[in-house]
């Protein structure tokens, strides 16, 4: 059984005024508990006949600063809240969003892929 797994979802939330929004998660599972060896997720946006775009976050929102959201023992999460309407430009394109993980140690986890339009119905 694999240790470690990176995943990707996403989820749509409403502010208090009604208005959606989709948050995207990055959960990275690690029954190993050695948290400390993993370096911020980078993301890559891959679209058909393209070179793949790879951003960072600037300032990740760990999921220990989210009072709504819960963490497992054996996860640690981030989120991308601000990231969607930049990902505008892409719909119809077939591009989609995975995200990448590196340890300390050079190991490269990637992510499951969302399909960029699932964010825009």
């Amino acid at each position: 059984m694999e240790k470690t797994k990176v995943s990707l979802t996403s989820f749509k939330e409403f502010s208090p005024d009604e208005t959606p929004s989709w948050v995207i998660n990055v959960i990275i599972s690690d029954t190993d508990k050695k948290y400390s060896k993993f370096r911020e997720p980078i993301f890559e946006i891959l679209q058909p006949l393209a070179e793949k775009i790879i951003f960072e976050l600037k300032n990740p929102v760990h999921v220990r600063d989210v009072s709504f959201i819960e963490e497992d023992d054996d996860t640690i999460s981030y989120h991308l809240w601000d990231k969607i309407n930049e990902l505008a430009g892409l719909r119809g394109k077939g591009a989609t969003l995975r995200a990448v993980v590196k340890d300390l140690y050079g190991n490269e986890y990637t992510s499951n892929e969302i399909n960029i339009d699932d964010f825009f119905i």
